[in-house]
């Protein structure tokens, strides 16, 4: 997905995927659950956000979306070289 997007909806993408990450109780990466109304009204990150559920990263029900899986956010290289500032 990433590699398919062009630079300015890159930047975009990392930033809903931060958004989906919280430091644990040890400071590890953690999926966390976000209502997805704090991602709705930005066209592109609702797209974006759609893409990543379509492609089974994230899931959505009862308005709140999180990575599948706990991996995505400890072993995937490109989001866990990431910081959130």
């Amino acid at each position: 997905i990433y590699r398919t997007l062009p630079a300015p909806e890159r930047i975009t993408l990392r930033q809903v995927m931060l958004r989906l990450v919280s430091a644990g109780p040890e400071g590890e990466p953690t999926r966390a659950r976000v209502p997805r109304r704090l991602i709705d009204g930005d066209r592109t990150q609702e797209q974006l956000l759609d893409v990543l559920v379509g492609s089974r990263l994230v899931t959505a029900d009862d308005g709140v979306v999180t990575l599948a899986h706990e991996c995505l956010a400890r072993a995937w290289p490109r989001l866990r070289g990431c910081s959130a500032s």
